[in-house]
């Protein structure tokens, strides 16, 4: 799509893109629905910079603060966005081309208990860390629930050894500490900055 703006100076929509993209080495080693899902990801992309580009034409926005999106680097991850899974025995298989699935094998991840009798609407495997490990999202559907009226409020001020101070227009007031969660924080970075170093 990057290639097609240069040349063309257009949009080439998800529907062209496909047919230039279906033989690539890349699309190919990875399951039909996790590659359409990636191009759709880029068609959001590009049609979001379009529309910006359109929005500053019309002076809602301002030419300076559009970038294009970029090429992945040429070492980067990408994440895999799989639209259906199949759960068997408390787990899944990541979708993969028979091609993928031959020279490295299957990989089985747990399904959460709690997301049994969800309306699943995709699974996101993300890298991290130069893929040294990785998350994996749930992104479930539920029915937004009306939010009720009230005529009461609450200020939160943010701080760090107290995490939040509160009061509500009622007189009310309370103090929730942060060093606790502080302490977690520094021992998760260290963590971090271990698996990062190997």
């Amino acid at each position: 799509m990057r290639q097609f703006y240069f040349a063309e100076g257009g949009y080439l929509r998800y529907e062209s893109n496909y047919h230039h993209c279906k033989d690539n080495e890349n699309y190919q080693l990875l399951q039909t629905d996790i590659a359409q899902q990636t191009l759709k990801v880029v068609d959001r992309s590009f049609r979001a910079f379009f529309n910006l580009i359109k929005a500053a034409n019309e002076r809602l926005y301002r030419f300076e603060q559009i970038r294009m999106p970029r090429y992945l680097n040429k070492e980067g991850y990408f994440p895999l966005i799989i639209p259906r899974i199949i759960v068997k025995d408390g787990y899944f298989n990541i979708p993969m081309s028979r091609k993928f699935k031959a020279e490295y094998g299957e990989v089985k991840i747990p399904f959460p208990e709690r997301l049994i009798d969800k309306n699943l609407k995709e699974v996101r495997v993300i890298p991290r860390y130069d893929a040294r490990f990785f998350e994996v999202e749930f992104i479930t559907e539920v029915e937004s629930q009306p939010a009720k009226k009230t005529d009461k409020a609450l200020a939160i001020d943010i701080g760090l050894n107290n995490l939040a101070t509160c009061v509500s227009n009622t007189g009310s007031s309370f103090i929730l500490d942060g060093r606790k969660l502080k302490s977690i924080n520094q021992w998760y970075k260290t963590r971090k900055c271990t698996y990062y170093s190997h």
